[in-house]
């Protein structure tokens, strides 16, 4: 692009002034956007908030919650729920459920009829699937989101929910 102006005095132009703008031709670019349910993207939103939700009001629980002990919730088990309640949301067709474990846990299942839990601790989650065909999948690994991933896909895979 190219811009030439003639100035009359130091702030001034005048009517002779001339302006010369030119362009480069540019390729035309085809640009590919892919169609975007908006629907279903404010309705993952609104599940992941009320999960999140949920989540707070849980962290509240004090010690002796259940009038038998229970320990309340972890901090580090919080933030880890926190990430795989997002994770989740994400990625399942419906809300799973969240439940607190007396050790200060916290428990995500499957929700409906479907076996299937998420187990999220400190450092570490435990899961468990049982597909229609009585198939098991079960483990324990080290918190990450990456591991986390893989098993809940491994888990949907199992319970027909891809």
């Amino acid at each position: 692009m190219e811009l030439s102006v003639n100035p009359v005095s130091k702030n001034c132009y005048g009517a002779a002034d001339s302006y010369k703008l030119s362009f480069p031709v540019l390729p035309q670019v085809l640009t590919y956007f892919p169609e975007i349910d908006l629907y279903q993207n404010v309705a993952v939103q609104k599940r992941i908030r009320q999960a999140l939700n949920r989540l707070e009001e849980l962290k509240l629980l004090p010690e002796n919650w259940d009038e038998n002990g229970a320990l309340p919730i972890e901090r580090t088990a919080y933030e880890n729920t926190k990430c795989a309640l997002e994770i989740i949301g994400e990625k399942a067709s419906e809300a799973w459920n969240l439940f607190p474990n007396t050790n200060g846990t916290l428990l995500l299942t499957a929700p409906g009829k479907q076996l299937a839990s998420i187990n999220i601790g400190n450092e570490n989650f435990s899961f468990f699937a049982m597909g229609k065909d009585k198939k098991v999948i079960k483990g324990m690994k080290e918190f990450s989101p990456e591991n986390l991933t893989n098993a809940f896909d491994q888990i949907q895979a199992e319970i027909g929910r891809v």
